[in-house]
């Protein structure tokens, strides 16, 4: 029984040491000389007579110097080659493909995945041009459309100041050289500080009623609409305060800039 433990051992020991695996398929091919088995190893004498030593109940020596495999040398080499191929076996036995073909089959398989990737990055670059250019646009359209609102909030008030077109003008110019103009829907627009002699004095919805809380009723200019249209815009400017005095007038400006018609009532 301890002679069988110590054999299983030997096998063991031997399958899981690659250099008595390579000595298990040297003499399994054919028996082999000391000298054979040495210089296919390419190790010197101690290490090989070590290895040799440890798998003593595997081999034995002929009468001629060759090693052979025992019993149990044979069977430890049919365990090697079950332990080694199982894969490649089963592979062969569901596709029946060769390992090359399996081989080649994944070269191409590597081969596709890398031109995807690369086709998706060329995709991804393109569009981030696209992207960019699109941003580029925009921000042009935006920078056009907001000078095209400052055109217009100018003109509109070179019409009601300084061509003196705006009801109760006499009103609100009376006995001052600025006028209040309110920000609302002009709040990003670019407002000239001067127009026709007056100074404008540009101030929120929500400071025109602390300064009305605080200095009572007084006369200010906004705008009530603003409206850009893909032909025109619309433009209406009123006057107002706590009381009504007198209306206001609306303007429709071309794309050109020239004034289309006017309204005042």
């Amino acid at each position: 029984m301890e002679l069988e433990e110590d054999t299983y051992s030997t096998i063991f020991n031997a399958l899981k040491h690659p250099i008595r695996r390579r000595i298990l398929r040297i003499i399994d091919a054919e028996p082999s000389t000391y000298t054979k088995i040495q210089i296919q190893l390419n190790i010197d004498n101690g290490l090989l007579n070590y290895h040799l030593e440890n798998m003593r109940s595997l081999l034995f020596k002929e009468e001629n110097g060759d090693y052979n495999l025992s019993e149990f040398g044979h069977g430890a080499t049919v365990l090697l080659e079950r332990v080694e191929q199982p894969v490649t076996s089963r592979v062969d036995t569901i596709l029946g493909l060769s390992p090359l073909q399996i081989k080649s089959i994944m070269v191409v398989i590597i081969i596709c995945l890398g031109a995807l990737t690369f086709s998706h990055v060329e995709l991804n670059n393109k569009y981030n041009v696209l992207e960019t250019r699109y941003d580029l646009l925009r921000e042009s359209q935006t920078e056009a459309q907001k000078s095209l609102e400052s055109v217009m909030v100018s003109e509109t008030l070179q019409i009601a100041i300084k061509e003196e077109t705006i009801p109760a003008y006499s009103i609100i110019t009376h006995n001052t050289s600025t006028i209040i103009l309110s920000t609302e829907l002009i709040e990003d627009v670019n407002v000239p500080r001067r127009v026709g002699g007056y100074r404008l004095l540009l101030l929120s919805p929500e400071e025109i009623e602390e300064k009305a809380k605080a200095e009572g009723d007084f006369l200010y200019l906004i705008f009530t609409r603003f409206d850009p249209n893909p032909e025109n815009m619309m433009v209406k400017i009123t006057t107002e305060g706590i009381f009504q005095v007198g209306g206001g007038l609306t303007i429709q400006f071309s794309l050109t800039g020239k004034i289309s018609q006017i309204w005042i009532y």
